[in-house]
């Protein structure tokens, strides 16, 4: 009933596409009228209030570019198999398409793009190839499905990427499909998307059944702040029923500048999303970039626009801009500090670009307020655009921010940084490149201040009171403690002692065995789980669906070889071939520029129903992240019991002997 409800929905959202179409394509119908060449997201303020412009004008926005897949449900960037092994794609062109070689040259380009900022590779493949692959079609309208679905394509080898060479071969919906392609989701269909923009849904093709404006809850975020510069976010205007009407608005007016664009490229945090997806700079020693930036494959910080240094730890300037200090520090919460151009209130200097970065205390958000402006614009009431503009970008740090320019006539106004990691941040840029004159124009006066952050800004301190024994050191993330031991000790609080005559114990982090059940006492049971009489752990009869058991350790200690030693039971049972498979997983995690990113890594299977007795059995594997749990997980069906029992855990720091 369910999938009868979903192909009725896409049927009649199609005919509403189709409809919608037929009209624009009607003799009758106005074109848009041109842009403005030299409108990008610009807010131009005069006595009437601001006005703001983006690059493209919304009637240019075709709806039939929206995204429609015949097959029904998109899936989300969350499992590991979804994702391409090693980051590399498999393409080729449909041979029955016939897509021109201008198009695919286009999309080699964005191809291009794409690898030049990520670890992905796109290789290409004969029409006629066994491997599993990408196959691009002139189709009708464009879609793809999200990530690497093979396994949910029974016998067949490809899927499929449609780019309609009528409204779908503009560099942004090329970029738009591979991203999916590449697992990544829609913007406007993250948990969290209703903190930043309210949809209409009264003027939604579809209303909410529209599959591509769904909210999906279990979407995996990797600590990616909400961006209105992505090109994986359609514009207000894209569904819409009306033509030339909104379908959603930020709940920050001044953002609705940067959703309006159509965007072209991949924006800043597009490209952090890819490699922490794809961990592109998981064999890199941590490096403590600033400012937003993340490690790219080459174990470089990629910084954002306006930023450099090895470190990206200083702003970029272009022209004369050596006038004043452009790292400015405010210390404590509640200090204020005055930015003006250079020259104010008398006509500024042109042909520059200067920047400042502005920096509160750490668990401080800034705000602006904007005392007076008067920069140089062009144009009349209908058609203004700006000749030398000021960028804020508040929001976040490597977004675009709004470029202002006009006279603001006395009228403050206030920005404040977005509650997230870097929230004490934020840069100003002045351009004055363009050639036209600052007579009459004095530029700007902003007053920057440090205001108290809030639980999204800092975290928490689990180390307040430490719990680390025999001279541990505690160190928290958002989640949890641990504690790193000196050598002779282990056990999340180092209270336990090693033999030191004995080199395996001395290699030993973790014990829980007949010996030493101290840290037996140290797992979590939860409801599933018990210790049996002989010391085993096994899980409760009755048990269904999802059930964990974590040994609790913490590894911090980065590129080591680890050893885990385990035994395991399988007792007998009457449908041996239906037996729970067991699988252990560790969790990775790493801070990179203040954004805590976390997966789950799949180490080892075992499916064998086997009937066996306290087999033992290694598994190995390198620390190359912050692993925060190490855990064995079942799915139990309604049909049977676990019939399993493990026991006898030993991490070593050390690489597996082989047998």
């Amino acid at each position: 009933m369910l999938l009868q409800d979903s192909l009725e929905a896409l049927t009649r959202l199609l005919a509403e596409l189709k409809n919608q179409k037929k009209t624009q394509n009607d003799p009758a119908t106005p074109k848009p009228e041109a842009q403005d060449p030299h409108r990008t997201h610009q807010v131009i303020l005069s006595g009437k209030g601001p006005v703001m412009y983006a690059s493209r004008h919304p009637g240019l926005q075709q709806p039939m570019k929206e995204e429609i897949l015949p097959s029904g449900d998109k899936r989300n960037i969350k499992l590991a198999t979804q994702l391409w092994d090693n980051g590399t794609v498999r393409y080729t062109f449909s041979a029955s398409s016939n897509i021109s070689m201008t198009n695919q040259e286009k999309i080699r380009k964005m191809m291009d793009k794409i690898e030049k900022s990520t670890c992905i590779t796109w290789e290409y493949v004969q029409p006629n190839s066994k491997d599993y692959h990408v196959q691009i079609v002139d189709g009708i309208g464009c879609y793809s499905q999200t990530g690497n679905v093979q396994s949910y394509m029974s016998g067949t080898g490809h899927q499929n990427i449609s780019l309609e060479k009528d409204g779908c071969m503009d560099n942004g919906t090329i970029l738009h499909e591979l991203c999916h392609t590449l697992g990544l989701e829609h913007v406007q269909s993250r948990p969290d998307r209703d903190t930043y923009i309210t949809i209409d849904w009264d003027n939604v093709l579809g209303g909410q059944h529209n599959p591509n404006m769904e909210k999906k809850p279990d979407l995996v975020m990797f600590n990616i702040p909400f961006d209105q510069s992505s090109v994986m976010l359609y514009t207000p205007y894209s569904m819409a029923k009306h033509k030339g009407t909104k379908t959603y608005v930020s709940t920050d007016p001044m953002l609705d500048v940067l959703s309006l664009e159509d965007h072209q490229d991949l924006s800043f945090y597009d490209k952090l999303l890819i490699n922490r997806a794809y961990d592109c700079a998981g064999h890199c020693d941590p490096k403590d970039c600033k400012h937003g930036e993340f490690l790219s494959e080459d174990c470089t910080c990629t910084c954002p626009d306006g930023l450099t240094g090895e470190l990206c730890e200083s702003v970029i300037q272009e022209g004369n801009c050596t006038d004043q200090d452009h790292k400015v520090v405010i210390g404590s919460i509640g200090e204020t500090i005055t930015v003006k151009s250079s020259g104010y209130p008398n006509s500024y200097p042109t042909g520059s670009k200067c920047r400042w970065l502005v920096q509160g205390p750490k668990g401080s958000k800034l705000r602006v307020t904007m005392l007076d402006m008067d920069i140089a614009s062009a144009g009349g009431p209908d058609d203004s655009y700006c000749l030398h503009s000021m960028e804020l970008r508040y929001n976040l740090i490597a977004q675009p921010g709004p470029e202002f320019c006009g006279n603001n006539d006395g009228k403050v106004m206030t920005f404040e940084t977005a509650d997230y990691s870097e929230a004490n941040t934020m840069i100003l840029s002045f351009d004055t490149t363009n050639k036209a004159s600052s007579d009459g124009h004095k530029g700007f006066k902003l007053n920057f201040t440090a205001i108290q952050g809030n639980d999204d800004t800092k975290a928490a301190n689990f180390c307040k009171d430490s719990v680390c024994k025999n001279g541990g050191t505690c160190k928290f993330n958002d989640n949890s403690y641990w504690c790193d031991c000196v050598s002779g000790f282990r056990g999340r609080n180092c209270d336990h002692g090693s033999d030191q005559n004995d080199q395996s114990d001395q290699n030993t982090v973790f014990l829980c065995d007949n010996t030493d059940t101290g840290e037996c006492n140290q797992f979590d049971l939860g409801t599933a789980w018990e210790i049996d009489d002989n010391g085993h752990f096994v899980v409760k009869s009755g048990q269904q669906g999802n059930v964990e058991l974590q040994i609790p350790y913490t590894i911090t200690h980065l590129n080591n070889q680890y050893c885990l030693h385990v035994k395991m039971s399988r007792l007998s049972s009457t449908q041996q071939e239906t037996c729970s498979q067991l699988n252990f997983f560790v969790k990775k995690e790493m801070e990179i520029s203040g954004f805590h990113f976390v997966y789950d890594d799949l180490l080892w299977i075992d499916h064998d129903c086997t009937a066996r007795s306290d087999d033992s059995f290694v598994i190995g594997f390198t620390s190359q992240h912050t692993i925060t749990e190490m855990k064995f997980q079942m799915d139990i069906t309604a049909t049977e019991d676990a019939n399993i029992a493990l026991s006898d855990f030993r991490l070593e720091k050390a690489a597996c002997s082989t047998p």
